[in-house]
């Protein structure tokens, strides 16, 4: 269950819970895991997805969530509220375009309209 906090925490942040400056500083928050959740990365992460995130992310593996723990977590067991903002899936797919079609350097990237979501990307 570790990972699972570890890969949560990547996707919501898209970074490293416990990178450090040096190796050994990520060595050192990894054992005795220092955690944060900075406002810049999270400040629109709901309170049950760092809650979860840190039910996970628990040094004593008997303190952890279990998997079946995890299923009927809030974080993973409500619906979220509905968003102004493009899903992050909708981001995505607008990254995986961009960047394919600027990867043949060939011509610059071409924008796009999604259909059926009227987003340009």
């Amino acid at each position: 269950m570790w990972s699972v906090g570890v890969l949560a925490y990547v996707l919501l942040s898209s970074h490293s819970p416990f990178a450090g400056d040096t190796k050994q500083e990520t060595f050192l928050n990894i054992s005795q895991c220092n955690l944060s959740f900075p406002e810049d990365m999270f400040g629109e992460v709901s309170s049950n997805a760092k809650d979860f995130i840190q039910s996970c992310l628990v040094i004593d593996p008997s303190l952890r969530l279990t998997v079946h723990q995890c299923l009927a977590h809030p974080w993973l067991s409500t619906a979220p509220p509905p968003s102004p903002r493009p899903s992050n899936s909708l981001r995505l797919s607008c990254f995986i375009c961009t960047s394919s079609q600027s990867c043949c350097h060939q011509s610059p990237p071409q924008k796009q309209l999604l259909p059926d979501r009227g987003i340009l990307c």
